[in-house]
Order: C-alpha cells, then sequence, then structure tokens
C-alpha cells in the first residue's frame, strides 16, 4: 500500500483526534502527490466529507494541516448543500406516504448519512429508499407518481416486479432520486423481506420524517449485505459498515444478529464483512494472519479482496473483479445465479443495460458486448 492510501484508509476509519495521535511525521512526509491521491480517493468514493473532518483531527491532533484540506473543506461544503436539496425530497415522499397511511421503513441514504454518520456533510447520496409491503407497491408507486416521479428504465413497475427485481429506481425533474422497495436486495427470496419487517423500530422522536428504520442488528446485516450486492470490490459499503458497528457497540444483541443473518442466508456474509473491516478499518494493529475461528470462506475472502482492490477496483477489469469475488466469497448458488445471467440474461438486466424498451435485439448485441469485456479486460 502507499502512504497516500494508508493516510486516505485512516481517515475513514478515524473516529477523532486521537486516531491521529503520532502520525505528524507521517503526514509531513507525504509529498503532493500523495495528497492529490488522497483527495482523488475521497471524492471517487464518495466520502469526502468525511476524510476532510478527519483531516481538521489530524491537523488538532498534531498540528499539520494537509495540503488537501481545502479543497475537500470546500467538496464538503457543497455536498452539505446537495444533501439537504436530497433530504428534503425524501422528507415530501415520505410525508406523503405516511399521509396514505402505507407502512414503509427508510434506509441507506439519507438515513444512513444522517442517523448514523450523524453530519449530513460526510457522505454524499443521490435518493431515497423506502421498503413497502409487497402489497402496497402500487400504491407508494402511485404517491411517487403524484409527486412527479417517474421509473428511470423504460419498462413498467409490475415488469420489475416479474422480472425479479426488489426495487425500482425512479427519478424527479429536479433531478432528485426514490428507489421503491419490497426487498433489500436483489438475491433474497421474497419471503425474507418478513424477516425484515421483524427487525423495524418507529423512527426516533426527534427523527425529521417519518418511516420505519431498521434495529440495529439489521442495519448491519443490511451494510453487510450491501457490500456483497457490489461483489466485495467497493470501499464506501465496508465504510458505512464501520461507522454503524462503532455507533452501535454495545447495543447489538450477539446472538440475535446471528440468527437472524441465518435466517437470512446471510451468516457467511457478516463473518466476512466483520473480518474485512478488523483488516482494514480497526485501526489497532492488525493480527498478522485470519482468526483462529475464521471459516474458510472468511480466510479466502481475507486473502483475495484486498485494500488495493476495495479502492481501486473501477479502474481494474470487472470480469477479473467478478472471478475474484467468485473465488473470495461467492457461494456456489451466486456462482450459478451470476453464471446463469451472463449466458440468458433476463429482460430487466438487457432494458437496464441498453437503457431502452426490450427487444430481441438486445441478445446479439450483449453477447458481443460481453464477449469484448473478457478479451480486452475492459474495465466498464
Amino acid at each position: 500500500m502507499t502512504s497516500a492510501a494508508t493516510t486516505f484508509l485512516r481517515a475513514c476509519a478515524a473516529s477523532g483526534p486521537a486516531d491521529w495521535d503520532g502520525r505528524g511525521a507521517e503526514l509531513r512526509a507525504l509529498a503532493a502527490a500523495d495528497w492529490k491521491a488522497v483527495n482523488r480517493y475521497a471524492v471517487q468514493h464518495g466520502l469526502a466529507g468525511l476524510v476532510a473532518r478527519s483531516l481538521g483531527w489530524a491537523e488538532e491532533a498534531t498540528g499539520f494541516r494537509a495540503p488537501a484540506r481545502d479543497s475537500l473543506d470546500e467538496l464538503r461544503r457543497g455536498q452539505l448543500i446537495r444533501n439537504l436539496a436530497d433530504k428534503a425530497a425524501a422528507r415530501r415522499i415520505a410525508r406523503a406516504l405516511a399521509e396514505k397511511s402505507i407502512p414503509f421503513v427508510a434506509f441507506k441514504g439519507i438515513v444512513l448519512t444522517e442517523e448514523i454518520y450523524g453530519d449530513l456533510s460526510l457522505r454524499d447520496f443521490c435518493d431515497f429508499d423506502a421498503m413497502v409491503p409487497r402489497d402496497r407497491i402500487d400504491e407508494a408507486f402511485a404517491v411517487a407518481t403524484d409527486l412527479g416521479y417517474r421509473l428511470i428504465s423504460p419498462i413498467t413497475l409490475h415488469e420489475y416486479v416479474r422480472a425479479g427485481a426488489h426495487a425500482a429506481g425512479m427519478e424527479h425533474p429536479d433531478g432528485t432520486g426514490f428507489d421503491l422497495h419490497w426487498n433489500i436486495a436483489p438475491d433474497l427470496a421474497l419471503d425474507k423481506a418478513d424477516i425484515v419487517w421483524r427487525h423495524c423500530l418507529p423512527p426516533d422522536p426527534g427523527a425529521d420524517f417519518p418511516g420505519m428504520r431498521f434495529d440495529p442488528e439489521m442495519t448491519l446485516i443490511h451494510l453487510a449485505k450491501h457490500l456483497h450486492s457490489a461483489q466485495y470490490a467497493a470501499l464506501r459499503p465496508l465504510v458505512d459498515f464501520h461507522v454503524a458497528s462503532r455507533k452501535f457497540a454495545g447495543q447489538v444483541d450477539a446472538a440475535r444478529i446471528a440468527a437472524t443473518a441465518r435466517e437470512l442466508d446471510l451468516e457467511s456474509v457478516l463473518e466476512i464483512v466483520n473480518a474485512l473491516r478488523e483488516r482494514h478499518l480497526v485501526l489497532s494493529p492488525p493480527s498478522p494472519g485470519p482468526p483462529a475461528s475464521a471459516s474458510l470462506k472468511a480466510r479466502v475472502a481475507l486473502r483475495f479482496v484486498t485494500q488495493e482492490l476495495l479502492l481501486d477496483s473501477p479502474h481494474r477489469s470487472r470480469i477479473g473483479n467478478w472471478l475474484r469475488y467468485l473465488v473470495a466469497a461467492g457461494s456456489l448458488g451466486a456462482t450459478l445465479h451470476g453464471l446463469v445471467e451472463i449466458v440468458l440474461p433476463g429482460r430487466l438486466t438487457l432494458v437496464q443495460f441498453f437503457r431502452r424498451p426490450f427487444g430481441p435485439d438486445m441478445y446479439p448485441r450483449y453477447y458481443w458486448r460481453q464477449l469484448l469485456k473478457v478479451v480486452t479486460l475492459a474495465r466498464k
């Protein structure tokens, strides 16, 4: 790992000035190119605000003002303005759903940033995510449509449902987005949503908008699943899990979270993400190897999901990242599902891939593009 990458990860993981104690010499030793790299990582992963705050703590602890501070502070201010606008849009949708007595749970985006990170300037988000019971999807969709939102992909809501999707993305002419969910992940069986609903709580009395929230156990399980859905090749979901783990320290019932993860068939996913967090973001000296109790999947994941992959996966071959994921942490079922999806993609996959209504001509064009990815090790 380069000094820039190490500094960036410390900035993501730090919880206060104390985490920078004794690091002044390291920070002063970074070259201008290193600080540009820190800035680039922060922007690339949507964590400019978090890194800006952390470098402020570094200055408080060491007296050294990082050259990246000014640009990151400016990005943090801009991010706050955008997030406030998106929060206002989320509040409109949430209140409209509540007025129609449609039960829903708000999660990801605004909830994660404001209620878990505790500061709207720390992390960017682009839409409002809400999950409704499957038998209330049409009503929730009508509410969003009345507010001016339209489906992003040129297919109907029922086509999303029939295609096995877990959500439908919508957008407003003002640029804000709304993801209407009926499950928390694309590859979870529909009956698993009933388990998720059992782990929803009313919002805190001081919450700015209505809607239920996940309890601490489900929050962590969902964030772990989010990293898994990103094929363990994205940093921000891991940082989200790290921040939530720190917030809920002492509140999570270990037996309950293990039992819930087992019910959702996500026990190994939760173990792997916990192990990755301890390896890459916990600031105490890392152990030389995986915990003695770690399963084979966790041991393999720690071997293949490196810091380089988490930081630079957008600049690597997508095929290479996918194969690494299958080796590192993909179950046999996930592997087969992925292979079937490549060989015989569904209508929803093709519509989202080409962003136009379905047509039979999509198949040969899709296969040609996938072949080019394999031959050229394309990044897109």
